[in-house]
């Protein structure tokens, strides 16, 4: 699994791109800005951004994700309750998004609007699951036995 986190400064925001380096596939949550990053980072692990997520409608400030599935071909992925006028991947909880031996499952949390909703990265065919959080000092592998910076 590969896990980059984005941190931004204007506005405040975090981003992060997981991939399977195996089937070539990627994922980007909640992109903000220039979308050159995103893109080539997918380039240089040789991935294809799949999904392009936003974890809720961001009425703070402007984020990237028509753009950049504009540039990519990704599905952009809402809370399927979303209310927008342009079409998106509605997904609802406990559905899977499929990278390869990564996936994103999909959770319903309600928090600042109804569409809100978290993503749990984890690899199916292993015994363990991956939860991340993010910190001050990257991203956190949330593992019983273990806690590391990933990225």
């Amino acid at each position: 699994m590969i896990l980059s986190q984005f941190l931004h400064s204007d506005p405040i925001a975090a981003s992060y791109f997981v991939a399977c380096a195996g089937h070539a596939a990627a994922a980007v949550v909640d992109p903000v800005g220039d979308i050159a990053p995103y893109r080539a980072l997918a380039e240089a692990t040789g991935t294809k951004i799949r999904y392009v997520i936003d974890m809720r409608l961001h009425a703070d400030h402007v984020s990237a994700p028509r753009d950049l599935t504009s540039a990519t071909g990704a599905d952009y992925v809402l809370f399927a309750v979303a209310k927008v006028g342009f079409p998106f991947h509605g997904v609802r909880d406990g559905e899977l998004l499929d990278l390869g031996n990564v996936s994103i499952k999909v959770l319903h949390t309600r928090g600042h609007t109804p569409e809100h909703h978290f993503t749990r990265c984890h690899r199916p065919h292993a015994w363990r699951r991956t939860v991340v959080r993010p910190d001050r000092h990257g991203v956190r592998c949330l593992l019983p036995d273990m806690a590391r910076t990933v990225a």
